[in-house]
């Protein structure tokens, strides 16, 4: 399935009763990254500042967070 392509979009649990066990969305989470990467360097050259995005964006703890940074410290520590 392709936001815009043929493939008609089936919900998740429409999926699991056609019997799918995994569902991925590549191609739609590289647009996603691909429009805030455009905004921001549109901003950057517009305005010659980025901190004005930071409402729309993560903050550095919460990415953090997400990439289990502080889970990969610790496993480094313990080797």
């Amino acid at each position: 399935m392709l936001t815009g392509g043929v493939t008609p979009i089936l919900l998740v649990k429409e999926l699991e009763q056609l019997g799918y066990k995994i569902v991925v969305c590549p191609i739609e989470s590289l647009m996603v990254c691909a429009r805030a990467m455009r905004d921001l360097c549109e901003a950057w050259k517009n305005t010659g500042r980025v901190d004005k995005l930071a409402t729309q964006a993560m903050s550095f703890a919460e990415v953090k967070k997400l990439l289990g940074v502080e889970e990969f410290l610790k496993l480094r520590e313990r080797l």
